[in-house]
């Protein structure tokens, strides 16, 4: 009748000499010519669309995570500003709000701003349709592979949609970097897939395919790797029998994008990257071989998940050390010894090792020693491997039942995910939740003390927050936070011995400083709080130029409010001339004060901010409604006012990617 169908063929076709130089004669499944796309193909394409968008339609209703969402999108002028030079500027030469080069991230996320404003469902909704655009890109790449077996290319797809693992990265907004790099990626493998097929050494194929690579790197660096997972498909399943040096000089535009990438990232942010603390080289090489057994384990028994799994900071034992390491090598040598009889074993393995080297933690990227989100370009090796592994079955009953194998794994998956998804309906329910995997996760608690203080609930935030101490007394961040809530719970004696701690430890740090400021102010002790300002513009720490560029702004509000009219109105006015990115969100907030009957404010007002802007543009971290303090009745508490984010929810000076 003309069509593909989604089952093998009775009968396999003769083998036909493939047009690419250096290559066997092809058998059935020859990429030497593109294959017809028939009605079925796209009628699975269309379902494996819709999946995604069933499985997490409901996210349109959940919040934002107060994990990074505040600095990514919701406290970040790149995302709230308005569309100046000044933007377009710091989003390609800036270094703040992240020490990562993601200009494609920021225009994406800034977009959904323009579009849907503050509603986190927005940019939920772009999230589940980008990750289901990549569902579509992997099963047609799967098909072009091996286009005898196209229902192993849906079923392999599929499984990459569902996987629970890949819930965080679809779910949690800051990773729109994740599903977007992985969508220009996926779009890389393709154009590389029809520079193979055209024949030729060079061409429009092959530049499509660098571009993609180029975009997916501008979004997140985590295919940098992606050269050499380029020679790894050489291998198999495309089977290109030419000299390494012809195939190396091929992906050189490859490897000079991945090199100019990560030039740009140490040179750039470098302060932020190198690794200068605990542990060395070997005991992070370690961490790895222990976290690659855990990676194995997740992909086939995807339970217990968590958005932060802990980094144990001190050595770990020599037995566990020992038996990781024996696995690894283990499955290296099975994989390399089966590569002539089954080359996808060793392809499916080396793509998992390598594809997650960018976040093995031999550079510094965190607090976690592994994530379910760096599992998003990683899996596609295993995923490939399985692909290959159902095509390669050739007796009848295997060939029959394998399938259903894999149906089954598919529909254990759908429940695991669709659970797993409602724990990032908000913050509570996914601090929670991780807390029953990880109880004496100290973030964990922390992150849970922030969400439950944006909901009002003091009591229970201030437990969280002790407990979060108690676990790890020397994180300045947790002390802070700690105070804020002793003051809203009215001990100021507690909180001013907590932030003395603070600040005894790391007494230049620009961050620390705008906290503690902050806590006064909303207190009314607008004295303290302008001591503290002030040592916070010349302060430092990571985001130092973001953070004295709040400290001067605050600065000027808490002198007026002293009285020193002349003073504070300068240091309004120098910061709203010299940070003109910051300008949207001080302006929300100096009409606020104006119109809490405080027109000495008026003239930086009517100077610099023009015409009125909507509040729920602003990106301050500090919203319009807690400049009530400059009537005299102080500061509301975080959980009073308006923020999406508490200023008590102090971000860890950590590198997510």
């Amino acid at each position: 009748m003309g069509e593909t169908s989604l089952h093998p063929p009775p009968m396999q076709a003769a083998p036909r000499l493939s047009r690419y130089p250096g290559r066997r004669p092809a058998g059935p499944d020859d990429l030497s010519a593109p294959q017809p796309v028939d009605r079925r193909i796209r009628l699975a394409a269309l379902g494996l669309f819709l999946l995604p968008l069933l499985l997490y339609g409901r996210s349109v209703t959940f919040d934002a995570i107060n994990f990074d969402d505040p600095l990514y999108i919701f406290d970040n002028p790149l995302v709230t500003g308005g569309w100046t030079g000044e933007l377009w500027r710091e989003i390609w030469l800036g270094r703040e709000p992240v020490p990562l080069w993601i200009p494609l991230t920021w225009l994406s996320l800034k977009l959904d701003w323009t579009l849907f404003g503050a509603f986190p469902g927005g940019f939920h909704l772009v999230n589940v349709l980008l990750h289901a655009a990549n569902g579509v890109l992997l099963f047609l790449w799967l098909w072009r592979l091996f286009p005898a077996r196209p229902d192993a290319a849906l079923l392999g797809a599929a499984l990459f949609v569902v996987h629970p693992q890949h819930v965080e990265s679809v779910l949690w907004l800051t990773e729109r970097k994740e599903v977007l790099a992985g969508l220009f990626g996926l779009a890389a493998l393709h154009g590389y897939l029809s520079h193979v097929r055209s024949g030729r050494r060079w061409g429009g194929p092959l530049v499509l395919a660098v571009a993609g690579l180029a975009l997916s790197l501008m979004a997140k660096p985590m295919w940098i790797t992606l050269p050499v997972l380029l020679l790894l498909l050489d291998r198999w399943p495309l089977d290109r029998r030419l000299p390494l040096g012809t195939l190396l000089l091929e992906k050189l535009p490859f490897l000079l994008l991945g090199g100019l990438c990560a030039l740009l990232t140490v040179g750039r942010y470098g302060d932020y990257l190198i690794p200068t603390d605990r542990l060395g080289l070997g005991e992070r090489l370690g961490h790895f071989l222990v976290t690659l057994p855990e990676y194995l384990k997740t992909f086939f028994w995807p339970v217990r998940l968590t958005p932060l799994y802990p980094f144990q900071e001190t050595a770990l034992p020599l037995s566990q050390l020992a038996g990781a390491a024996g696995l690894v090598l283990l499955l290296t040598g099975l994989a390399w010894g089966l590569r002539h009889r089954c080359p996808a074993l060793l392809v499916g393995w080396a793509w998992l090792v390598i594809g997650l080297v960018p976040v093995s933690g031999l550079v510094r990227n965190g607090m976690q020693s592994m994530a379910d989100r760096y599992t998003y370009m990683p899996h596609l090796g295993l995923l490939l491997l399985s692909t290959g592994l159902l095509v390669r079955v050739q007796r009848p009953l295997w060939r029959r039942t394998a399938p259903l194998a894999a149906g089954g794994a598919l529909l254990l998956c759908l429940p695991l995910a669709h659970g797993q998804a409602g724990h990032w309906r908000d913050g509570v329910s996914l601090w929670c939740q991780a807390l029953t995997v990880t109880p004496e996760a100290h973030y964990s608690h922390w992150l849970l003390g922030g969400a439950l203080l944006q909901r009002g609930e003091v009591a229970q935030a201030r437990r969280h927050y002790e407990q979060a101490h108690r676990l790890a007394p020397a994180q300045a961040e947790y002390r802070v936070s700690l105070g804020n809530v002793r003051l809203l719970d009215g001990d100021h004696a507690g909180a001013e011995a907590i932030f003395d701690l603070a600040l005894g430890d790391q007494p230049r740090d620009a961050a620390l400083l705008n906290g503690v400021a902050m806590a006064w102010m909303r207190e009314g002790d607008f004295a303290r709080a302008a001591a503290l300002f002030d040592r916070a513009r010349t302060g430092s720490g990571p985001r130092a130029a973001r953070e004295r560029a709040e400290a001067r702004f605050h600065l000027g509000l808490a002198r007026v409010a002293l009285g020193q009219r002349d003073q504070g109105l300068a240091d309004l006015a120098g910061a709203l001339r010299d940070h003109p990115l910051h300008r949207g969100g001080w302006c929300a907030l100096l009409r606020g004060a104006v119109g809490h009957a405080w027109p000495a404010l008026a003239p930086v007002e009517e100077r610099y901010c023009g015409r009125p802007t909507s509040p729920s543009t602003a990106g301050s971290r500090f919203p319009a409604s807690t400049i009530t303090l400059l009537d005299g009745r102080g500061i509301p508490p975080p959980s009073t006012a308006g923020s999406r984010f508490p200023a008590s929810t102090v971000t860890l000076s950590e590198v997510r990617l």
